[in-house]
């Protein structure tokens, strides 16, 4: 495999390996709420147009990577892994909506949010909509248990959010557990989900979901320190020493899975937001 420079690293040439399978991810999360009977135009278009918004899609991604790294893609697993990475966007676009509302914030991704637009009891809504969309393609998954990981991992973003807001002055252990439920638990059930769908090996399938927590932890503390948004009470290179431990922790858990371009994307990543801080680049890494 040709290996990137590091001065060339940035996400479009990382996950160059999935974008094919994130184009047709795009393509159900607009397919899922187009033939969603219950819904009228307008509510269809005010969806529609959160989606097309430009991002990262980085949670998707790491679904992808995860599901390629760790198994054969059969038509039939290929199709499931797109549709959960539908899933997996759909769920983190709701929960931005509802924390826009939130933090009543009037732009997301460049563009005017909902709330700004339309107010936030119909923002809410929306987020609502796009979470039940969601809820009804896990309807169509086998088994129960990926459709738990993700249900509880909704209920912890949400327990998150709570704990965030009565702690306005968090220490670093409060301020970890703030990142975990609210970011790193998202990326750790994208990967785990990815891995589960692909293959049957448990340590495989535990070892990606660390990789998913130890990389949502780095990636989450690196982002707020770029935005000078780390809590007074915590020190600016304790956060960046944290970061460096959860990468190094990260990439260890790759060992578990043979190397391959998916693996070596994945490692990638970490090599860039971790370079990214330290090095002073022009291009951040922003939520989402």
């Amino acid at each position: 495999m040709k290996t990137v420079h590091p001065a060339k690293l940035n996400f479009k040439n990382i996950l160059l390996p999935v974008k094919p399978l994130l184009n047709l991810v795009s393509r159900e999360m607009l397919q899922i709420v187009d033939s969603n009977g219950c819904l009228n135009k307008f509510e269809k278009n005010l969806i529609k147009n959160i989606f097309r918004l430009p991002s990262k899609k980085l949670r998707p991604s790491l679904l992808l990577l995860s599901a390629n790294a760790a198994g054969c893609m059969t038509d039939e697993i290929r199709s499931a892994v797109i549709r959960n990475a539908a899933v997996i966007e759909m769920i983190h676009n709701a929960s931005l909506i509802h924390d826009d509302v939130i933090d009543e914030s009037g732009i997301r991704r460049n563009e005017q949010t909902l709330n700004f637009r339309y107010g936030s009891k119909l923002a809410v809504l929306i987020g609502d909509i796009v979470n039940t969309c969601a809820f009804n393609v896990l309807n169509g998954n086998p088994g129960k248990e990926i459709n738990g990981l993700i249900m509880d991992c909704i209920f912890t973003m949400c327990r998150g959010e709570i704990f965030s807001y009565n702690k306005k002055s968090p220490g670093r252990k409060d301020y970890l557990k703030i990142i975990h439920d609210k970011t790193a638990c998202l990326m750790s059930v994208s990967c785990k989900t990815g891995a589960m769908l692909a293959c049957t090996d448990k340590s495989v399938i535990n070892e990606l979901g660390e990789f998913g927590l130890n990389f949502g932890y780095a990636f989450q503390l690196i982002d707020d320190i770029n935005d000078g948004d780390t809590p007074a009470a915590v020190d600016g290179s304790t956060c960046i020493n944290d970061a460096s431990d959860f990468i190094a922790a990260a990439v260890n858990n790759l060992k578990a899975v043979p190397e391959n371009k998916y693996t070596m994307s994945m490692k990638l990543l970490c090599e860039y937001i971790l370079n990214d801080r330290l090095s002073g680049r022009n291009e951040k890494i922003k939520t989402p």
